[in-house]
């Protein structure tokens, strides 16, 4: 008696519970997930908002990027001065690398050209001697290739190289 038409109210003692028929649980259960679906868009919509803030509204503008490089010194096209070694073939190779890059017509392999050659010409110290360039390896003898050799293969178990 009484309730909706695809509910059954009970009485049961003093207190009245509603039971719902199978096609009005079913549209519960769509009601809940629907709104499951829409809190998870929405969390999705709001990161998605604040990154895109946080990353636009924190960047400098072109303006303002070339003046802080400015002042900081730096100049383009670069000193000879610049260039890591400074020395004349050193510096012929970066050119060469550079006008290299000028002519990639994909932007973001020029881009990815500039960055390596940039940090190859100026930032990337050398660690030895020669830099990057060849030397002379020592002569070592054949009798100590076939010592060596035969350690390594006793030490680890090799029967045959």
């Amino acid at each position: 008696r009484g309730g909706t038409p695809n509910s059954i109210q009970l009485l049961l003692g003093s207190s009245q519970r509603t039971v719902y028929t199978s096609s009005l649980a079913s549209q519960r259960r769509e009601q809940i997930q629907k709104m499951k679906t829409n809190g998870s868009q929405f969390l999705l919509l709001a990161l998605q908002t604040f990154l895109l803030a946080h990353f636009t509204l924190g960047a400098l503008d072109e303006g303002e990027r070339v003046k802080e490089y400015n002042r900081r010194g730096h100049v383009w096209p670069p000193r000879d001065e610049d260039y890591v070694p400074n020395t004349p073939g050193w510096r012929r190779l970066m050119e060469r690398r550079f006008s290299q890059v000028m002519s990639v017509e994909n932007t973001g392999d020029k881009y990815n050209g500039f960055m390596s050659t940039v940090h190859t010409a100026f930032n990337c110290k050398n660690f030895t001697e020669n830099g990057w360039a060849l030397t002379r390896a020592p002569q070592v003898s054949l009798v100590f290739v076939c010592q060596w050799k035969i350690m390594f293969c006793t030490y680890h178990k090799i029967t045959s190289f």
